[in-house]
């Protein structure tokens, strides 16, 4: 049976706590934003779409430190992945664009808040990739072609709770604190499932009998 977010933080490690800790409260940044300095909706779908990014960027580390791989593969995999993953979030970033309007894209206090809430995620995603996968060692037993493909998953529901919610929002009237704090939560517990799973300790094995 599949575990939900808060069984799995209780069984956590307790660096794995800490880095989940780091998460919640970069995810929350677009949040008091909403609630304190008047964000709009397109700034919140947009911060998600911004970690997007940023999640690709500490992807191509993760490339290119995965021992398993030869160091040709590596630099294969890391250009490979730059193209895919690039072509992704421009057409991502496009359809937003595209549906909200140019006028919020350019305007410099969305911009700024871009700037506070990708600082935001950027911190807690190199808090994780520093915690688990250089102090943690995973580099080690890592694989490149496992590594190209990691974000995919967690990126695409992620993306479609952020979307569906911007367009709930924009139904509403914008940035209503109701739907924000709905749209907050659900890619947040999407968010944190995705992270405890991928760090969760390894089954103990039987023992013989």
């Amino acid at each position: 049976m599949a575990q939900g977010p808060f069984a799995l933080l209780s069984h956590a490690k307790r660096r794995t706590q800490g880095t989940a800790l780091s998460l919640v409260l970069a995810n929350l940044v677009p949040l008091l934003g909403v609630l304190v300095l008047g964000w709009s909706a397109f700034s919140v779908v947009m911060a998600y779409v911004l970690e997007t990014v940023i999640v690709g960027l500490y992807t191509w580390l993760r490339i290119l430190l995965a021992q398993q791989t030869p160091i040709a593969l590596r630099l294969f995999s890391v250009g490979f992945f730059t193209v895919h993953y690039g072509l992704f979030v421009l057409v991502q970033t496009v359809f937003i664009v595209l549906a909200v309007g140019i006028d919020d894209a350019s305007n410099p206090a969305v911009q700024r808040e871009l700037a506070i809430a990708g600082l935001g995620f950027a911190i807690s995603h190199g808090i994780s990739f520093f915690t688990h996968y250089i102090g943690g060692g995973e580099f080690r037993q890592a694989n490149a072609t496992l590594e190209l493909f990691r974000p995919y998953g967690r990126i695409f529901t992620q993306q479609f709770v952020a979307i569906f919610g911007f367009f709930v929002m924009a139904a509403l009237g914008g940035a209503r604190v109701g739907p924000v704090v709905v749209l907050v939560a659900c890619k947040l517990l999407v968010d944190l499932r995705a992270h405890l799973r991928s760090h969760a300790p390894a089954p103990a094995e039987p023992e013989p009998g």
